[in-house]
């Protein structure tokens, strides 16, 4: 047995050591010829080995942060090559896309191969600016001239700033110069790329040529230009714009936010570009800075219009609404945008989830407080806001970091740290120093300028949770919750003078907040970019799949709360300019430097960013003035009312199918008993009916033995009958032989024996109690006596007897000592038989 395990284990290892395992494709890119310059016509290849059933290859072509292809590679022997043609001076990815079949399942494979493409030696390109050093109060003039080619066809200028394109101008051709005028830039360092279509040899060939140019400040004047009156009538336009929309959200409960929004896009460069164009780069520059103002206002103004009680009955249930909403929306819209836009990187686009995955706290809290709803709605809708908030930054910026890591980079795992940690640390700070300033609260009331002071300690405290490594918003919500409800935790602290904050600092902060809210919203259209109807499609892509997650998740975790306050939350699910900050990540991290992300895809990032703003905000502003109508307590009562009505009939439907299943159950169990109560009454006769056939048999045998016994019966009274007659017919012999002397003296000595009717045979005499034995015993006693009287001249007369008679003397001699039994009858002895 050993010896067979030991020869199997051997037989087993040299199977898989003569198998080899699978071996992986092997690719060999190259190029012809090996260092290829502008002059040369281009032949990429690829050597595949290892694969055999190959469908399709494809190549696609990377290069200023732009895509060229996908193009199809024609097979050429072992290889599959495409001819690139003429291809520009710059560095260059070819990627390669390899479609194969394997075991019938078509699969994919992408492999890559850069070089570089060298400057022909034949054609020069310059470029000059006029000035030559210009300033941001000049209008540059850029000419680029080319020597060594036929002709220029036609040509494009690209001005790009940290990677993205600015601005773009068509070139005016003078025969081999081209010349444009651009507007006046900023100071900086700037990038001039110049994409050209010249003809050299009867041939057509694509020229590129980038240069770097700086934009110097001028020294006398510092500002960037203003139009004074221009910019002031805007700030009054906006101020008008917001408290009409105000007004018209309190009469016809449409937000003002939508209208605000439009009115940036049309000021900003989508629109009639009334701005200067410095003034916007630098509106862009502080959007950090402008978005934390806004969130810090509206957020203290929310916590100041919130119930503590409600809140921390709340919180746990806005906690798992906010946190499931959000990771099931990052799943979802990483995956669509991964693979929609991002050719199949999974990391960038759950980076967009991320920054798209939460309600903007700066447009629900505000709208939400003006609606009329419950306040557990309210304070649900406000928490979840302020929770997605904190996780849209924190997941988006650990995103970033794990694609370009930097000195601080929090990595995956300090991600979940990062969330609790921002989350507790700015509700401490919050609640500390709220209850720190309910103490001086009831001496700044006395104050002219006391809540001027109080927000500036929110600003403060906003400041010292960001620098503790907590959400400054989330303290500001918390500060503003603690003063609103300063009865409530001067209780629970004992605090003699309870107070809260006063109705005028309420009104003198909702004023404020009205003001900063308004240029919030304003600043938000300003950064739109009206980009292609392709990516525009994209965008409402996307919104689609927010609105059906956010109903998903909304369904799942409020199936308790009444349908219109889940059509309402569903509704008030917008994003905004902190998801249009969060964009910018790329930018800010160099994706486009790193091979992260391509130039366009980069672009594509914040263009998707700013259309899901605008669309989920016009579906908030739309929806809220239809559920005004439709969503009343009347109507939605009556929606409930027919709910419950088609549930009812749905439950009577399963309870009739459930009884109708009952009653077939049950008949089906009767017609299961009864048939098994008949198999039982089958198997009982059948045992009757054998049992009887055993009797019957029985019987038979019975009468078979009564029949034997019967002819043993009859035989044995037919030798009883013989032998009484030869016993007979022996005593008369014996009577005629004996003399007549010695006969007398012996019937006269023995006793009269009882009169038998059939007397038995020696043989059978213990059987059938014949009493011939029991009569010898009983005289052999009696005839001693009489022996002994008898004279003695009788004895020799006993001595002459005949010979014939001692036998039977003897044989009554030798009869056994028993009593004697009575005789039975015929009839006894038949029952004994039976």
């Amino acid at each position: 047995m050993r010896t067979g395990v030991l020869i199997g284990f051997a037989l087993l290892l040299t199977l898989l050591v003569a198998v080899p395992a699978a071996a992986e494709p092997v690719f060999s890119p190259s190029i012809d010829p090996l260092d290829p310059t502008e002059d040369d016509n281009v032949t990429i290849s690829l050597g595949i080995q290892g694969l055999d059933d190959i469908l399709n290859v494809t190549v696609s072509l990377e290069y200023f942060g732009k895509t060229r292809g996908p193009f199809d590679a024609m097979p050429a022997g072992q290889d599959h090559a495409y001819e690139a043609g003429y291809l520009p001076n710059a560095g260059i990815k070819a990627l390669f896309n390899i479609t194969y079949n394997e075991t019938n399942t078509t699969k994919h494979i992408t492999t890559s191969f850069p070089f570089t493409v060298s400057p022909s030696p034949t054609i020069v390109v310059e470029m000059t600016t006029d000035p030559v050093n210009p300033t941001n109060k000049d209008e540059a003039e850029f000419i680029v001239s080319v020597d060594g080619v036929d002709k220029v066809i036609s040509g494009t200028l690209e001005i790009l700033k940290d990677g993205r394109v600015k601005d773009t101008y068509l070139l005016n051709i003078t025969g081999l110069v081209g010349d444009v005028v651009a507007d006046m830039l900023s100071p900086g360092k700037y990038t001039a790329r110049f994409t050209m279509v010249i003809e050299k040899e009867g041939e057509t060939r694509e020229r590129v040529h980038e240069e770097t140019f700086n934009i110097l400040e001028e020294e006398e004047e510092k500002t960037i230009p203003i139009d004074v009156v221009l910019l002031f009538t805007l700030m009054g336009l906006v101020i008008i714009v917001g408290f009409v929309g105000s007004f018209i959200f309190e009469k016809w409960g449409v937000p003002d936010v939508f209208s605000l929004i439009f009115l940036g896009i049309i000021i900003g460069k989508s629109g009639y570009a009334l701005l200067e164009t410095d003034l916007l780069d630098l509106l862009e520059d502080v959007a950090p800075l402008f978005a934390a103002i806004a969130m810090l206002i509206i957020l203290f103004d929310g916590g100041l219009n919130l119930n503590l009680g409600m809140v921390i009955k709340e919180s746990s249930r806005a906690s798992i609404m906010a946190i499931f909403t959000f990771l099931i929306t990052m799943v979802a819209l990483g995956a669509f945008a991964a693979v929609v836009f991002f050719d199949m990187q999974i990391l960038p686009g759950l980076m967009l989830g991320a920054a798209l995955g939460g309600t903007s706290g700066a447009i629900v809290i505000p709208t939400v407080m003006k609606i009329k709803t419950k306040e557990s709605t309210k304070i649900l809708l406000s928490l979840e806001s302020t929770i997605t908030d904190v996780m849209c930054i924190v997941m988006a910026v650990a995103i970033a970091e794990i694609l370009a890591p930097s000195a601080e980079s929090l990595g995956a795992a300090g991600a979940v740290q990062s969330i609790i940690g921002a989350f507790a640390i700015g509700v401490f700070v919050g609640l500390v120093g709220g209850i720190f300033w309910l103490r001086i609260m009831p001496k700044l009331e006395k104050m002219p300028y006391g809540f001027m002071l109080t927000l500036a300690f929110a600003i403060v405290l906003y400041a010292f949770a960001q620098f503790a490594g907590g959400s400054g918003p989330v303290a500001a919500l918390a500060l503003g919750l603690v003063l609103a409800n300063g009865p409530e935790v001067g209780r629970m602290f004992r605090y003699r003078e309870r107070t809260k904050i006063s109705n005028s600092m309420k009104q003198f902060h909702s004023e404020i907040t009205f003001f900063v809210k308004s240029f919030f919203f304003v600043y938000t259209g300003l950064l739109f970019i009206n980009p292609a109807w392709q990516i525009w499609a994209y965008g409402i892509a996307l919104t689609v799949i927010i609105l059906l997650v956010r109903w998903a998740c909304i369904s799942l975790t409020m199936k308790d709360r009444e349908r219109q306050d889940r059509m309402l939350m569903w509704v008030l699910g917008p994003r905004g300019l902190s998801a249009a900050v969060l964009a910018t990540l790329p930018v800010t991290y160099g994706f486009a430097n790193k091979d992260i992300l391509t130039g366009s895809q980069v672009e594509l990032f914040q263009s998707i960013s700013l259309i899901v703003i605008i669309t989920t905000v016009l579906f908030t502003t739309v929806m809220i003035p239809v559920g005004r109508k439709r969503w009343t307590p009347e109507r939605m009562a009556l929606i409930e009312a027919k709910a419950a009505e088609r549930k009812a009939r749905r439950e009577e439907k399963k309870v009739e199918k459930a009884i109708e299943a009952a009653i077939r159950d049950k008949e089906d169990d009767d017609r299961k008993e009864l048939e098994r109560q008949r198999k039982e009454a089958d198997a009982k006769l059948s045992d009757v009916e054998k049992r009887k056939e055993k009797v019957k048999e029985r019987i038979e045998e019975l009468e078979k033995r009564k029949a034997e016994l019967e002819k043993d019966l009859i035989e044995e009274d037919k030798r009883a009958e013989e032998l009484r007659k030869t016993e007979e017919e022996k005593a008369e012999d014996v009577e005629g032989s004996a003399p007549q002397e010695k006969a007398e003296p012996e019937k006269e000595a023995a006793p009269d024996p009882e009169p038998t009717e059939e007397p038995a045979p020696d043989k059978e005499a213990p059987e059938t109690g014949t009493p011939e034995g029991s009569s010898a015993e009983a005289v052999a006693p009696e005839e001693k006596p009489e022996e002994e009287d008898a004279p003695p001249e009788e004895e020799p007369a006993e001595e002459d007897a005949d010979p014939k008679e001692k036998p039977a003397e003897k044989r009554t001699d030798e009869a056994p000592s028993e009593e004697p039994k009575p005789k039975r009858s015929r009839r006894k002895r038949r029952k004994k038989g039976k």
